[in-house]
């Protein structure tokens, strides 16, 4: 609640209050209205008292201004204040928020990460705890017994004529469970020479342990033959009392987060074992903010530590895992599950949370032939796009080194990969500007000459192969896009088979949308007619194996539906009715180290190849060794 300030000691008491605010933080971010954040330390900027006034004084984007305080409120974690200036002719809601330290700030992402791990793992445990409550499908109205057969020489006697028995609760029954479930079978006593055999027991018990109940006469029951009883055979299967086990107790083991990407990082993932009777469950669920995009990364950290856990000696063992989404992620999770080899898709399940993590369930998993039957937009046909004379010229310069790469709204050019000047078609003109992602642009014109020679010169200079600073950043940036271009130039350095022209880079099958989709490095032709799809990575990546399964999948549905060869993408050459290649390509040292094993996670019918090449890539690209991951 704001506290206004209008008389002398309110204005004394405020001042007080804020002073001793003021000298517990350094550093504070001030917003106005709620707008951007204006870092400030806290010599620049003050309270005080002037003309029985408070008066807060600071440095802005605009300079320095001065403000009256009305009301003001610390509120645990900042300070509100409504001001005036210009005699009141501007009023305004200010904001001073203490800047914490980066290790408190980490400290309270880990600790909120943390809360939400262990909230999961209660909210998974009460689902497998209760009756009535459905445990991995299996519902408690599944448990039954087989329906007793009439007997016709048996006449019927109506239940509320007997006297009821003594021992209502028989000593085997589960508490809190139907009382028809019978999770102990009672012998029948009238049947002895089903317990019989040699020597008069069966394995060590006694038939005369086995006491009946003393039996009530009633006169209105005539005696009936115990050879005429048939026996109600033990119908329950083992598995059945081991699945009503579950339902009574489902033991919280270890809640922890995954390690984070460097030690000074909490991590993003939730990793929960659950203890059941009979078995233990591993659980996983991304525990920070995430989308679909993100989606290959949560099942690779999933499966390697699932591998680990499968290779732990440990009882009772880990047999499931459950990977729980958000409704905004589930289809994307399906899409991965189903290009999942057949025995690890039986052990890995998905299940769904709802938008407030309040209920969790089993989700539906989906078959491969459900990927076919999703609707895509057909490709636009292929036009051959017309240079410019201007982007002409500029490529004249370093013919080598600089490519073109067509836009639906005009075209990008780039120099070993690093995008620097773009153009524009308007009205009847060309509009070129230039400068690096990051910097300012600029426009080519007799204006900017001496900052274009500038760029241009440190392009030749830095971006080269004999670049003496090889820490420089123009060396060092986007060399994904170097080492596409240079495959661009001649794709056959990679596979002899492919063929050099058409080759389309950054290839989009569809322009983003809930499941993330992006560009195709890029997507060739061999000359058998089979397509390939080619994932470039020059540094350590562990979700190169699913980014590239993943444009596999979204490569084959419009394969199948003919898009690729009506669109012509490939000119009149036959699209062959195989599925695509994948050529996953790396500097041999820059594979991650967990490829392998998430390379034979994949279906075998998917053909996945590793493409290693020289380490000195930029100097010229050489394949030192290829090879297949997932037969």
């Amino acid at each position: 609640m704001l506290l206004h300030v209008k008389d002398a000691e309110a204005i004394e008491s405020a001042n007080r209050a804020i002073s001793e605010l003021l000298n517990a933080h350094s550093e504070w971010f001030l917003t106005q209205n709620g707008g951007a954040p204006i870092a400030l330390n806290s010599t620049e900027f003050d309270f005080s008292i002037a003309h029985r006034r408070l008066i807060f004084s600071s440095w802005t984007e605009s300079g320095s201004r001065s403000w009256r305080v009305t009301a003001w409120s610390w509120t645990g974690e900042k300070l509100l204040l409504e001001a005036s200036r210009r005699m009141g002719a501007e009023v305004a809601k200010l904001e001073l928020v203490p800047r914490a330290s980066a290790k408190a700030i980490v400290a309270s992402i880990a600790a909120a990460r943390q809360a939400r791990c262990e909230k999961l793992a209660q909210i998974v445990a009460q689902t497998f705890e209760g009756v009535g409550g459905r445990v991995r499908g299996v519902d408690r109205n599944d448990f039954h017994t087989e329906p007793k057969i009439p007997n016709p020489r048996m006449p019927r006697v109506d239940s509320s004529e007997l006297p009821p028995t003594p021992n209502t609760q028989q000593p085997g029954s589960l508490a809190g469970v139907d009382a028809e479930i019978e999770l102990h079978p009672r012998p029948n006593p009238q049947l002895p020479q089903t317990f019989e055999g040699e020597g008069g027991g069966v394995l060590g018990v006694d038939r005369n342990d086995f006491h009946p109940e003393p039996r009530i006469p009633n006169s209105r029951v005539p005696s009936v033959d115990s050879s005429d009883l048939h026996p109600k055979p033990n119908t329950q299967p083992p598995e059945d009392h081991r699945l009503k086990s579950m339902l009574l107790s489902a033991k919280i083991e270890r809640a922890v987060l995954s390690p984070g990407m460097r030690r000074d990082q909490p991590g993003r993932y939730a990793r929960i074992i659950l203890r059941l009777p009979h078995e233990r469950l591993a659980v996983t669920a991304t525990v920070a903010r995430s989308d679909a995009r993100n989606i290959d990364s949560l099942f690779s950290s999933a499966l390697l530590w699932f591998n680990r856990l499968l290779s732990r000696p440990q009882r009772p063992p880990i047999e499931k895992l459950l990977v729980v989404v958000e409704p905004n992620t589930l289809e994307a999770a399906r899409q991965r599950h189903v290009l999942l080899r057949e025995s690890l898709r039986q052990r890995i399940e998905l299940w769904e949370i709802d938008d407030d993590w309040e209920q969790t369930h089993p989700a539906r998993a989906i078959e491969r032939k459900a990927l076919w039957k999703k609707r895509l937009t057909r490709f636009p046909p292929v036009t051959e796009a017309e240079t410019s004379e201007r982007a002409q010229q500029i490529v004249s310069q370093a013919p080598q080194a600089i490519d073109i790469v067509n836009s639906r709204h005009g075209q990008t050019l780039r120099y070993h990969g690093l995008p620097f000047v773009r153009l524009r078609r308007v009205m009847t003109s060309d509009r070129v500007w230039f400068g690096i992602e990051g910097s300012r642009r600029r426009a080519l014109d007799e204006y900017h000459e001496r900052d274009w020679a500038k760029l241009f010169a440190d392009l030749q200079s830095y971006r080269h192969e004999d670049c003496r600073d090889r820490r420089h950043w123009l060396y060092r940036s986007a060399g994904e896009a170097w080492l596409e271009s240079m495959l661009r130039r001649d794709i056959t350095k990679l596979d002899p088979g492919l063929i050099i022209a058409p080759l389309h880079a950054q290839f989009r099958t569809s322009h983003g949308g809930p499941t993330g989709a992006r560009p195709i490095d890029l997507l060739a032709l061999r000359h058998d007619g089979r397509l390939v799809v080619i994932e470039l990575k020059v540094n350590e990546d562990r979700e190169h194996v699913f980014q590239g399964v993943d444009y596999w999948r979204r490569v084959e549905a419009h394969r199948r539906r003919g898009h690729i060869s009506t669109a012509k993408l490939f000119g009149d050459r036959e699209i062959s009715d195989e599925s695509p290649l994948v050529y996953l390509v790396a500097p041999t040292l820059r594979f991650h180290p967990s490829f392998a094993t998430l390379a034979k996670t994949i279906a075998p019918d998917i053909e996945i190849y590793r493409f290693d090449i020289n380490e000195d890539w930029r100097a010229g690209v050489r394949v030192v060794r290829r090879e297949r991951v997932n037969a």
